[in-house]
């Protein structure tokens, strides 16, 4: 499909519909803020409501704030009713500190995909290691959803 950019964020949701209310947390780095809301803006094109996780600012260094922080925001996404989904703002290092913070019986409670890819797969294993099996590999926020989808092809 070819076009104008404006044309790209008309492309029809890759979320079924039971998916209508999203959170977005960063397990690791900051994403460029124009590309954290242009993910957003496409996920609210498609009729989502989006929820972002509290991350103080500023950032921890490289990370997006401390680990304790970090894990900190995901518990809040896990614990909320009004939540369908949750979905990773970017990868990165710094996903794999988490995994000896995460309440994983939160997240086994909660049944909530949570998704993502790159070192986000380090926290996806993590929970099937612990017998939850609701862990995504797909698209992030800031990274594939900013983009749009018909620029995803060589």
């Amino acid at each position: 499909m070819s076009g104008t950019p404006e044309d790209k964020m008309h492309c029809p949701s890759p979320f079924p519909a039971t998916i209508r209310r999203v959170g977005i947390f960063c397990p690791a780095g900051s994403p460029p803020s124009d590309k954290l809301e242009k993910g957003c803006r496409q996920l609210q094109a498609w009729g989502l409501s989006v929820h972002r996780a509290g991350i103080p600012s500023p950032p921890d260094r490289y990370l997006a704030a401390t680990d304790t922080q970090r894990v900190r925001a995901f518990h809040e996404l896990l614990s909320r009713d009004d939540l369908d989904a949750i979905l990773a703002a970017r990868g990165g290092y710094g996903c794999a500190r988490l995994l000896d913070l995460i309440d994983w019986d939160l997240w086994q409670k909660s049944s909530k995909p949570v998704i993502g890819y790159s070192d986000l797969t380090a926290i996806h294993l993590g929970a099937v290691a612990h017998g939850i099996t609701t862990g995504i590999y797909g698209p992030m926020v800031a990274s594939e959803m900013a983009r749009g989808w018909d620029d995803q092809s060589p």
